[in-house]
């Protein structure tokens, strides 16, 4: 399924929608098959991560699913959760 500018969204057992991310682009090149088929990987800025998609997904009803699989497996976090680990982690490299 494609949300909306073309992004790729998956829908879990439960009816959630979850917007893949993956660490590194060959991860995410793994999963471009079957209905994801030609489909490549985008990057996205991490503070643009934080500072908007985060929000816009929260505002949407979206989940993550981080690290999505092949096999369609994936951790579902919500985007409130991932932003507060990220930021946490980038805390770590602030001067």
């Amino acid at each position: 399924m494609h949300g909306a500018g073309g992004w790729v969204i998956v829908e879990d057992d439960d009816g959630y929608k979850h917007f893949p991310v993956w660490p590194h682009p060959r991860f995410a090149t793994a999963c471009a098959e079957r209905e994801w088929k030609g489909e490549k990987a985008e990057p996205i800025d991490i503070d643009e991560w934080v500072e908007g998609w985060s929000p816009k997904m929260t505002e949407d009803g979206l989940r993550v699913s981080v690290f999505q699989t092949p096999a369609d497996q994936g951790i579902g976090v919500s985007p409130e959760r991932l932003k507060h680990d990220l930021e946490d982690e980038l805390s770590h490299f602030e001067l």
